[in-house]
């Protein structure tokens, strides 16, 4: 497990600025980005990694649906720490695919049902995008884009995520994905009339 996140800064959090996070929600590797700024077309990443849950040892002779419990809970506690630390006001989220089998459907839907009770408690409003929508708004006109080109278009966009990333996840390449996922969400949610108010009654 990684650890959650680095301290925030505490100049950084006294600015009156309205803060978003950005998931791509995942069992076992949950993408998470901050986004603040003053308006919508100020926004800038501040903070972003992949939180990663692991499957118990099989010595430890654990039933799966205990382990997966486990794992969840500690989502929970992880979603919930990143509130305490940044008070973001909206939640930015990829939708969930469809899932390649009975087992993946029954995690995610763990993943779902955690996010759902924890925008209830919280009264945390959720806008969601699709993998599609991500691709259209980040690389239109492309076809299928790759994962490179849609990495390219976040950085474009975020031109500081690059070095957050290295910083954050510098020896896991392949975990890049989940946060460039989740800065995606953000992306396409700022045209949601969700986002538009929020910034409207600062």
């Amino acid at each position: 497990m990684t650890s959650p996140t680095k301290p925030a800064d505490k100049a950084l959090k006294r600015l009156p600025e309205i803060r978003i996070l950005g998931l791509d929600p995942g069992f076992a590797n949950f993408g998470w980005s901050i986004v603040t700024g003053p308006s919508i077309s100020k926004l800038r990443v501040v903070e972003l990694g992949c939180f990663e849950t692991v499957k118990s040892d099989k010595k430890m002779n654990v039933l799966d649906a205990d382990d997966d419990f486990r794992r969840v809970k500690l989502l929970s506690r992880f979603v919930h720490h990143l509130h305490d630390e940044w008070a973001f006001a909206m939640v930015c989220a990829e939708t969930l695919s469809p899932p390649r089998s009975s087992t993946v459907a029954k995690k995610m839907g763990m993943v779902w049902g955690m996010l759902a009770d924890f925008c209830q408690v919280s009264a945390m409003p959720m806008v969601q995008a699709t993998p599609k929508q991500i691709k259209t708004e980040l690389c239109p006109g492309k076809g299928k884009p790759t994962d490179k080109m849609l990495h390219a278009a976040v950085r474009k966009r975020y031109p500081n995520a690059g070095q957050l990333m290295k910083e954050s996840l510098p020896t896991k390449e392949t975990k890049h994905e989940h946060p460039y996922d989740s800065l995606g969400a953000v992306e396409v949610c700022k045209s949601s009339d969700l986002m538009l108010t929020l910034f409207r009654r600062r």
